[in-house]
């Protein structure tokens, strides 16, 4: 059987791209984040009547309805760029983080949500690993700045947290949806404190994406469940896959 030497050095170097993944997903994230919200989500409703539990999943189902999921932009689509201002009221703008290398751009409800807690949490972990690639991470959410000052200080958090008031960066990505009616007179007294008032009848779903220094979106997770999140695992595993992504460490 006759042998390429192109061929054996790109099998090769697929070989070693799979083992380095691997190594990533197991030495760096000892617990998975789905583990963590699966048993947070679990211990949550333990005492909860069957009756209520019914209708949560409802309203996870209404919101899957609202077609949120087919307006969200996926991988492959150019990401829109925006300018707004972090925790402390400096604009970010999307433009100038790429010209460091991938951008890791995340929407989460607010920091009144335990579920986006523990995403942001898990994410400050991985954040070490996400520098090794120059890659920066940036969570957004429609909360104002003195909310999102609170939500990163009390998670302790050493990345972006943008303040998306009024859900600007979220409709133009597409994950921004209308509370359904079953969820709407419940959470728009909260959403009023946090948010603003034009904006209580509203929220991004859990997406996450990675966008190239071209712009381009590569890596898309859109859920409409809240209860799921992107593992910053499969994350990273993702930025280290991309063409000249190369290790400081």
């Amino acid at each position: 059987m006759l042998f390429f030497p192109q061929f054996r050095t790109t099998a090769l170097f697929t070989m070693l791209t799979l083992v380095m993944l691997v190594c990533i997903s197991h030495s760096a994230f000892s617990q998975p984040l789905k583990q963590e919200l699966d048993a947070f989500g679990s211990q949550s409703m333990k005492n909860v009547p069957p009756e209520r539990v019914a209708k949560y999943e409802q309203t996870v189902m209404d919101v899957s309805k609202t077609g949120v999921l087919e307006s969200a932009l996926q991988k492959g689509a150019q990401a829109p760029d925006f300018e707004i201002p972090n925790a402390k009221g400096s604009k970010i703008a999307l433009k100038y983080l790429l010209a460091n290398g991938p951008v890791v751009l995340t929407f989460y409800r607010g920091g009144w949500c335990p579920f986006c807690n523990i995403q942001l949490r898990a994410l400050q972990k991985a954040l070490p690993e996400f520098r090794k690639y120059n890659a920066t991470l940036v969570a957004i959410s429609p909360e104002m700045p003195d909310s999102t000052m609170k939500t990163a200080e009390r998670n302790k958090l050493q990345f972006e947290v943008l303040s998306d008031v009024g859900n600007v960066v979220a409709r133009k990505y597409g994950v921004m949806y209308k509370l359904p009616e079953s969820l709407r007179e419940r959470m728009r007294p909260m959403l009023t404190q946090f948010n603003t008032a034009a904006a209580n009848d509203e929220l991004p779903i859990a997406a996450t994406y990675v966008i190239t220094s071209d712009g381009r979106i590569s890596y898309s997770f859109v859920e409409s469940d809240y209860r799921k999140r992107a593992e910053p695992s499969d994350i990273v595993a993702h930025i280290a896959s991309l063409p000249k992504a190369t290790s400081t460490k």
